[in-house]
This record gives structure tokens, sequence and C-alpha cells, in this order.
């Protein structure tokens, strides 16, 4: 049983003009609520105006504290985060992005594997050419950020090393298209005596078709996704083991091996409704399932409803979350903690206030996830 508590009592954004950005174009965005945004794009949005030799920025921080309790480990943590998403123009179709995050954290911790306890470093999210020769094409090398797929329960804040292509169809005013494609290495780290024999270099790719209708108050977004993981090193497969993949046998880090390859699709639909000035309800629909596994291993889902309240100075946010993801559908290693990695069944409950005027967000966040099959 795993329950956690967070409480981000301060999130604060802004732009840094840096000879090309405008600071006002945060101010004036209408959908305001997307900047806190896992998968709002600053570097194509906020940053689109960047000049040839110039550097563009914006910095978000938050203060938060979270509580985590199992059945036989427990933590509590404050710490305070600061992200910063840069773009330098090169030429007038090639930029340099950089998304960097600072992370300090003090708190106490009990716990078997270290994964509750405080961390403090600075991690890269993103560091890669983008470079754009036709309108329409996008190619991107080097590391990339994989939230953008919106999808944590195959990857969770996970940055790999590779390249990527996306070309985007825009067929009106309201309708737009794209297909991405992916070729990464997936990351991690093992010392060589750790391991039996020198290992295949793991590969992680993606194929997405993605579309978005949007008019003045409706908006809704789909995409479809083929995926596959291959050669993934054996202490990936150790310490997926430890966060829910089957055991295929009882192993150590130099010679465990995963039960089940990974390859299949997901899909993620979203919608919400602007009814009127005041209520935008939403509704949020993912569901993924690995084609190697057996039935009752190779499934994992989300679903979420909520609204938005839109008041003149502050927009109130709550958002319901049932979920599960059986044992074999992603790498553990790789995938969501807060929706308990794999084998688990729960729920979770967001919420947030957001004071449009001051520029800053107070959110909580309540997740339960239980054993989904009992494995000793």
């Amino acid at each position: 049983v795993l329950t956690a508590l967070n409480f981000i009592i301060l999130i604060a954004l802004g732009a840094v003009p840096a000879y090309a950005q405008n600071q006002g174009a945060l101010f004036s965005n209408e959908n305001k609520y997307q900047l806190f945004s896992n998968q709002y794009n600053y570097q194509s949005d906020l940053l689109s105006d960047v000049d040839v030799g110039h550097i563009g920025a914006v910095w978000r921080a938050r203060i938060y504290g979270n509580a985590t309790e199992l059945e036989t480990q427990s933590a509590q943590v404050g710490g305070i985060d600061m992200y910063m998403e840069s773009k330098y123009r090169l030429l007038k179709n090639v930029e340099a992005l950089v998304f960097l995050r600072a992370k300090f954290e003090a708190g106490r911790s009990q716990d078997f594997f270290g994964d509750l306890d405080p961390n403090t470093g600075i991690l890269m999210r993103e560091g890669a050419l983008n470079w754009q020769p036709i309108d329409i094409l996008n190619l991107k090398a080097g590391v990339i950020y994989q939230d953008w797929m919106n999808m944590p329960l195959l990857t969770s804040r996970q940055s790999f090393p590779g390249a990527s292509a996306r070309i985007d169809w825009r067929w009106n005013d309201r309708f737009q298209s794209s297909f991405t494609s992916q070729f990464l290495v997936p990351t991690s780290q093992t010392l060589a005596t750790r391991t039996v024999s020198r290992e295949a270099t793991p590969t992680f790719t993606t194929h997405t078709l993605g579309s978005n209708w949007k008019n003045d108050s409706l908006n809704l977004v789909g995409n479809v996704s083929l995926y596959q993981y291959k050669n993934l090193p054996s202490y990936v497969a150790f310490q997926s083991q430890r966060y829910g993949n089957s055991l295929s046998q009882i192993n150590g880090p130099n010679n465990s091996s995963f039960a089940f390859p990974f390859q299949g699709w997901f899909a993620v639909l979203s919608g919400e409704y602007r009814v009127s000035q005041l209520f935008e309800p939403n509704i949020s629909f993912s569901r993924i399932k690995n084609q190697k596994a057996p039935n009752s291993f190779a499934d994992g889902q989300i679903i979420g409803v909520g609204s938005k309240l839109h008041f003149e100075k502050y927009t109130y946010y709550i958002n319901y979350e049932n979920f599960f993801a059986e044992s074999d559908v992603a790498p553990a290693y790789y995938n969501s903690w807060a929706y308990g990695n794999t084998n688990k069944k729960g729920f979770g409950i967001d919420t947030w206030l957001e004071l449009k005027e001051h520029n800053f967000r107070i959110r909580a966040q309540y997740y339960k996830a239980d054993v989904l099959n009992p494995d000793g």
C-alpha cells in the first residue's frame, strides 16, 4: 500500500527578456493555467519570437513538501525546485534548446531502496538542437524530454539521448495534426564489474500520430502511439522488479532479466469545454498495452474527471483520477512513481488555486495505490 500527499505551497513563473523575449506575452496568454503544465511547450510558444543570435528564457520555481506512507516505510520531505527553459537561435531555422531543473531537498526517510530519500542536484531535462528545414518538418537531436507524450505509465520525468522527427499539418484554424518518430537510448548507469558481459546498447522507439481540434469553447486532443524497448540492461531489470515488474527468477543486478519484452501501443484522449465564463469541465482517458505480455500482465489505464472555475482574479481546479497498471505494461524503472510504478491500482486527487495577478499557484495532491496482484 502506498499513499502520498504532495503539498506545493508556492509556484512562481517569470520570463527573462534576454534581448528578444517580450515579457508581456507571458501575461497576455488567455489560458494561463497551461503555463504550469508538464506538457506546455514554452520553447514553441513563449519563446517563439527569439531573434537570430539572441537567447530567450523562462523560469519557474516551487516550494513544496510531501509525505509518503507505505506498510513498512515512510518519508517526509520538503524542498525547492527551480526550472529554466531557454532557446538560443543559432540560425533562422536552427535552435539550441536547454531545459534544466535544480532540486534541493531535506527531510527524513525510512525506506528499502532509496527512492524516498531527500535528493539534491541539478538535472538536465533537455539539451538538443532543433532544425526546421521546411515549415512542416522539425528534426531534433540531443537529450529529449519524454513528458511531451503525456503517458506517465510508460515514461515519467525521463530524458533520453537520441533523435526525433516531427511533421505538422495545419488543416485550418481549428484542426491540426502531427506525426512524430523517435529513436532514443534509455538512460541507466551500471559499473562494468556489475554485469556478466558487455551489454548491447538499449533502444527506445516511438511513433505518434496526434491531432488537436479547438474553437473558442471546446478543446479536443488525441494521440495514438506505438512503443518498443530493446536490450534493456540487467540493472534496469533488477530495479524494475523491485518496483512491480514480474520476476523471471530471483537474481542480482548483474544478471537479472525481464520476464517479457516491451512492445505495444498507447492512446491519450482529452477534452475540455468552456460551458460558461465560470465553468470549464474536463475529461481525460489514457490506455496502454504491452502486446508482448500475456493478459492480466499487460494493460494500464488512467481516467480523469475534473473542472476549472474561472474567476476574475484567480482560477480554481480540481481533478479526480482512477488508475491501474498491471505488472508488465512497461519497465517500472522509467514510469511514474506517483502511480506506484507497476502492479498497482488506485486513485488520486489534484487541486490547485492560481492567483492570476500575482502569477503563482498553490497546489495539493493526494494519491493512494494498492497492490494489484499480490506476488510476495
